[in-house]
């Protein structure tokens, strides 16, 4: 999970990981290993309800792992 008020008041990146399809040696993993969030608003948010953000964010290259973008197929 992302802390992402932390991420967005802080100006720091994180890494976004969307994995489709759960079914074993079909799925596909999207990594961006260095993300930011641009904008974020609180959509809603009441005692005892979840609180629902629409943001924007922005990936970068990451020379760590030498890529903007990861993407694995037929994940295990």
């Amino acid at each position: 999970t992302v802390d992402w008020a932390t991420n967005y008041l802080a100006n720091s990146s994180f890494t976004l990981v969307a994995t489709i399809d759960a079914v074993t040696l079909h799925k596909t993993v999207f990594t961006v290993p260095r993300a930011k969030f641009k904008t974020l608003k609180v959509m809603g948010a009441a005692n005892n309800q979840d609180v629902m953000v629409q943001g924007t964010w922005e990936g970068f290259y990451d020379s760590a792992t030498g890529s903007a973008l990861k993407v694995q197929r037929n994940v295990a």
